[in-house]
């Protein structure tokens, strides 16, 4: 059940030159998606389609929720253009009584620019509430 949907946020730092330090470097662009809602039973969407406006490859993905996956393990999964960005058997899943999970375990790590990305939540038996999900990619 979702009781109320989130708002998606961009947010794109891509270059940081510290001079008095000697760093200088490229970050990975972060995608993030917040869902408000408490999550109980396999879902379709949980957010409108968010198209991402630049040309990359996913890096890693971090899943963070508000309290502890109850029941079983629930997965939260990323999907572009209707079909998942992980294998059937690598998707994250945040373990019962936890609250976070990352992965560089990605299966479609290549998109182009105009591609849509949305989030499901396949709970298997599990319950969270809100979650936070980041996506970070290189150009």
């Amino acid at each position: 059940s979702i009781n109320q949907l989130g708002t998606n946020v961009v947010t794109a730092l891509t270059r940081l030159t510290v001079s008095a330090a000697s760093i200088e470097g490229t970050f990975p662009h972060q995608v993030v998606w917040r869902v408000s809602a408490a999550l109980s039973g396999a879902t379709t969407e949980l957010q409108p389609a968010l198209p991402i406006g630049w040309t990359g490859n996913w890096q890693w993905f971090t899943f963070l929720t508000r309290t502890v996956a109850s029941g079983v393990s629930a997965i939260v999964d990323v999907n572009k253009n209707g079909t998942s960005v992980f294998s059937a058997v690598g998707r994250p899943k945040i373990a019962a009584g936890g609250t976070f999970v990352s992965t560089a375990s990605i299966a479609t790590k290549a998109f182009n620019a105009g591609d849509k990305f949305t989030l499901d939540y396949d709970g298997q038996g599990g319950n969270i509430l809100d979650v936070l999900v980041t996506g970070y990619f290189t150009q």
